[in-house]
């Protein structure tokens, strides 16, 4: 199963509540995933400006989650499931929508025998920090390694 490592006070944050270490290695058993490991990695942050920077140390929480679960691959999904999980939030309600001017992706003919089918997806209204872009990238890097695929296509798009 993969293994994400994130950030305990981001994740706590994104949740919106804070836990023990045994507190949340519980709610990860009853959710059905593992904290596996608890590291602890010396940071430089900078503490204003023009002053010299201090050395922390970050907490960062491994988590096994099940290989058919893609959506937890990344802080933004872990919390979000854990939220709903806790009655924190509602699950999303996800639709279609028919655009008023289709996109359309080509795919090539030789594509054809070693992938036979295609998903594409167009996300409007969605900002990235750093660290979101970040960890969108990451996940998309484990997602391409356990899936076996060659590349998953991230792109920004701006209409002319």
């Amino acid at each position: 199963m993969p293994t994400i490592s994130v950030k305990r006070d981001e994740l706590f944050k994104a949740i919106g509540q804070t836990f023990t270490e045994e507190e949340f290695r519980s709610l990860c058993f009853d959710y059905g995933i593992e904290l596996d490991d608890v590291t602890t990695e010396r940071v430089l942050v900078k503490t204003a400006e023009g002053e010299s920077a201090e050395t922390v140390e970050e907490v960062h929480y491994k988590v096994e989650v099940p290989a058919n679960r893609y959506d937890l691959l990344c802080l933004e999904g872990l919390s979000r499931s854990l939220r709903i999980f806790l009655g924190k939030e509602e699950p999303p309600v996800f639709k279609t929508i028919t655009p008023s001017a289709p996109e359309r992706m080509i795919i090539d003919q030789s594509v054809l025998e070693v992938r036979p089918f295609v998903v594409c997806a167009i996300l409007r209204g969605v900002n990235f920090s750093q660290d979101s872009y970040d960890s969108f990238r990451f996940t998309r890097q484990i997602t391409s390694k356990h899936l076996q695929t060659p590349y998953l296509g991230f792109h920004r798009h701006t209409r002319s």
